[in-house]
């Protein structure tokens, strides 16, 4: 999967997801659920260039922080700037450092496979995490899978 993160002038978050496969993009949902995220906005992409299918959630300004804490990571800069930082420590939800699951997030174009140690609560929360870095390295999609690199 791949998540594309735009932050809008207005100040929300739009998370453009695209997989050839539904359960992943529903982990996206999953996880605004469970970070307590109450208005989302969704709304079907056209395909990206390879074919997968695309969905935007549309996530309030005053929401964002929620996600950002569970997934341990913040959103800076606006539009296609849009970058994300991730936490060096790992954080879950309730705010215990050091805690979650360790998931190797490969690349899954061509070789090398590059990969990154993640850390997360959940696989749902991994598979989210882990389509964020591909996005941040410009990958074609990533998958994570529990481990390291």
């Amino acid at each position: 999967m791949l998540l594309i993160p735009q932050i809008t002038f207005n100040g929300d978050l739009s998370l453009d997801a695209y997989s050839f496969s539904s359960e992943e993009i529903n982990a996206v949902t999953f996880v605004l659920e469970k970070a307590k995220i109450d208005i989302i906005i969704n709304k079907r992409l056209t395909k990206d260039r390879e074919g997968r299918f695309g969905l935007r959630f549309l996530i309030f300004n005053i929401e964002i922080r929620k996600l950002e804490r569970t997934l341990n990571l913040k959103f800076e800069g606006r539009e296609r700037n849009t970058k994300v930082i991730f936490g060096e420590t790992y954080w879950n939800a309730d705010g215990q450092g050091d805690s979650g699951m360790s998931f190797r997030c490969s690349r899954i174009d061509t070789p090398p496979h590059s990969c990154e140690t993640i850390f997360a609560d959940d696989e749902k929360a991994a598979a989210v995490k882990c389509a964020l870095v591909a996005n941040s390295n410009n990958w074609l999609g990533g998958v994570p899978t529990r481990g390291q690199c």
